[in-house]
This record gives structure tokens, sequence and C-alpha cells, in this order.
């Protein structure tokens, strides 16, 4: 009877060198699949919340979502316009904590926890809430700058409404602005003029391949490189 032949370890390393190099190739391949998967589902999730501005606009005659409305923090932006997206599932959470954040809220390219906030709000422009300047019903806070902060800005004050950020993938950098992403969840984004020309708390995140997903007054979503989102005028300060 005829025995059969067995691979000789000369044949077993040749394929086993095969399949290494395959995956180096096809590896890299996957990463990045996955992370223009993240970045597309982030960009969808900004545009639902971009249905819902403008929903909150419109029933508030034409005046932005402030960021908050009490010194709680709670209700924030997010539970305002939450209603609109899902109906206010996030209330009970979002009472217990104002930078937590389930569902639509979520950037899936985020790192750490995942129920931490990862948009970030373009308050001090577009409307602080209980942070505006004029007291009462504001505190009385200021940019960095010394600009002022309104409380609820009218639709028809933003003058570029197509190159005004409203809410943008965010991160809170503490004292590294280098990084592109941190675990550390922040709603807020905080424009260079009130961090004189630093990331400051709050601010634009490069998880999406060195950019972020940013949501415009009018709606619309785009990419942008961290760097050039990060500018007094695409913020809208010192527009006219």
């Amino acid at each position: 009877m005829r025995r059969a032949r067995g691979f000789t370890l000369i044949e077993l390393l040749v394929v086993i060198a095969i399949i290494a190099i395959l995956a180096a190739i096809l590896f890299p391949v996957f990463a990045q699949a996955r992370a223009t998967a993240r970045k597309a589902g982030c960009a969808s999730n900004l545009k639902q919340i971009g249905l819902a501005f403008a929903m909150y606009a419109q029933d508030y005659d034409e005046l932005l979502v402030p960021h908050w409305i009490n010194s709680s923090g709670i209700p924030d932006w997010k539970t305002l316009l939450d209603p609109y997206i899902k109906r206010g599932e996030n209330a009970e959470l979002f009472k217990k904590d104002y930078r937590a954040e389930l569902s639509i809220w979520v950037d899936p390219g985020k790192m750490g926890q995942q129920n931490r906030a990862g948009y970030g709000h373009n308050w001090s422009v577009l409307g602080g809430g209980w942070f505006s300047t004029q007291k009462p019903p504001g505190a009385g806070t200021k940019a960095g700058s010394g600009r002022a902060i309104p409380w609820s800005l009218p639709l028809a004050a933003v003058a570029r409404p197509a190159d005004t950020i409203a809410v943008a993938c965010c991160t809170a950098y503490g004292n590294d602005p280098n990084v592109l992403d941190t675990p550390e969840g922040f709603d807020a984004l905080y424009p260079p003029d009130w961090a004189k020309g630093q990331p400051h708390w709050g601010d634009i995140s490069g998880r999406h391949g060195g950019g972020a997903n940013i949501l415009f007054v009018d709606n619309h979503v785009r990419w942008m490189r961290r760097e050039q989102a990060f500018t007094n005028e695409m913020f809208g300060v010192g527009v006219n």
C-alpha cells in the first residue's frame, strides 16, 4: 500500500510566509475600511443632529439652541435636541450626566468610553444660554478675547451659515493639544479667540484621519482637517 506523502518543512514555511505576506497586505486595508465606516457613521449622526438643530429653531422663532439653560447643565443642548431625534430616550441619562450620550449622540470613531460626549457645540457663538454675557439671565461669561456671548443667537444673525460650525467631533485635550483624540469626553467647542490660538478644553477632534466631521449652521456636513477647521472664521468669530 502506497503511503501518502506529507508536507516537507520547507513547504510549510513557504505557506506560512505567503499567509504572513497576505495578512500584512490585507490587515491595513481592513483597518482603513473600518475607519471609513466609522467616519461615514459619524457623518450620518451629524446629519440627524442637524435636522434636530433646524427643527428646534423652527419651533423657537428661529432662535438657535442654547448650550445650558441653568447652572446645573440639565437640560443642556443635547437634552433639548434629543426629542427631535430619539423622542426623549436619552432624557433620564442626560439628567444624571450632561456629558453622557447614547445612540445618535455617540461618535462611532471616538476612543475610550462610548457613553461619553463626542460631539461639541459651538456654544460661545451660537448661544451659551446660562453662560451668556448678559446677566440675568446669563452668568456674565465672556470669551478669552472679551467677546460677548449670546443667550441664543437668531438664525438670521449668522452671517455665513454654510461656513459656520454648529457641531463637530469634539474631545478634551487639556494641556496636550497635539494628540488627535483622547478618551475624555466633552460636548463644548472653544474657538481660537477663547484659547488665544491654542486648543483649550473641548476642541475639534482629529479622530477621523486627522480631521473631523463638521455640521454647519446650514445643516450640511463635511470633513475637514483640524488645522483648517480651528480658525476664528470657521467658528463665525469676527465675521460680519
